[in-house]
């Protein structure tokens, strides 16, 4: 049994490889590895990012943000001494508890505000585009 919103998800996830595969060989070693942009139910605090690091070292996020650069809308800077170390996943979620409730605990994971709402077909519209960037808000992924 297959749900919408795991359709969803790893549809998204097989689109986003090959852009974060081209995006880490020009742009750094942050790329966004899955979206969960159409949950089951409600998308009030379900929808999340992970990002992972493909590099060889670890890389401090500090100031980092994820967001939907062509709507102008970006989550709040990812706190001081965000780390992410070499091949590790992280996720970014405007809610932890509503994320542990949905996924459960363990999962290296930071909560941010002003999380933009994500559009259900974001691979086909400019305006659905997302991003990372880093601190400095030179687009990353």
């Amino acid at each position: 049994m297959t749900s919408g919103w795991l359709r969803s998800t790893l549809r998204l996830s097989i689109l986003l490889l090959p852009l974060g595969a081209w995006g880490a060989a020009t742009q750094g070693s942050i790329i966004l590895s899955e979206v969960m942009y159409d949950p089951q139910n409600s998308d009030s605090n379900r929808e999340w990012i992970e990002i992972f690091n493909n590099g060889a070292s670890a890389v401090d996020l500090s100031g980092w943000q994820f967001g939907r650069p062509n709507a102008n809308q970006w989550t709040s800077a990812f706190p001081l001494n965000t780390t992410l170390g070499a091949n590790q996943a992280m996720v970014i979620t405007p809610s932890i508890s509503t994320f542990d409730s949905d996924w459960g605990t363990g999962k290296k994971r930071i909560q941010v505000s002003s999380f933009p709402s994500l559009l259900n077909d974001p691979a086909s519209a400019s305006d659905g585009r997302i991003a990372i960037r880093n601190g400095a808000g030179a687009i990353q992924d």
